[in-house]
């Protein structure tokens, strides 16, 4: 592939720059996160057992 620089110059690109950004297993997108338990409300008792809301105790 040929490319010219800020002077006009022609520059020719190597094979592995161009293929990489034409390939989809390059940039495929990540898997989202899969939380094992449910967030925990402010106003939610404690999962610590204390009797207090989670905002006062451990949150």
């Amino acid at each position: 592939m040929m490319n010219k620089d800020s002077q006009g110059n022609a520059n020719q690109s190597s094979a592995d720059e161009t293929s990489c950004y034409s390939k989809s297993s390059c940039c495929a997108p990540a898997a989202p996160i899969v939380h094992a338990q449910p967030k925990i409300g402010r106003n939610d008792p404690c999962p610590c057992k204390s009797g207090r809301k989670f905002k006062k105790c451990c949150g």
